[in-house]
């Protein structure tokens, strides 16, 4: 049985990048397995890069909501890098 696809948007880029950035940190598991994958800071940096690009590529043209989300997203991220760095939890 596949799963329904969500309908292409913004969100849904967001969304990508966030879920690979989580993964990377420990705060979900894989989605096949349910198992935690190891922390790789290196790979959820380049995730939270990518979104930072995102925002800084798409600066002025997205609605007040859009903009809103990013940031609040990368902000999450970051502060749950930072935390990780520090050898810390859960963000």
């Amino acid at each position: 049985m596949s799963a329904q696809m969500p309908e292409p948007s913004f969100l849904a880029i967001v969304q990508i990048h966030q879920i690979q950035a989580m993964l990377h940190l420990g705060l979900l598991p894989e989605p096949e397995s349910g198992e935690t994958i190891p922390v790789d800071l290196s790979r959820a940096r380049f995730e939270i890069e990518l979104l930072n690009i995102l925002r800084d590529k798409t600066s002025g043209q997205l609605d007040a909501e859009e903009q809103q989300l990013l940031g609040e997203v990368i902000e999450s991220l970051e502060h749950a890098f930072l935390l990780r760095q520090q050898g810390g939890g859960q963000g």
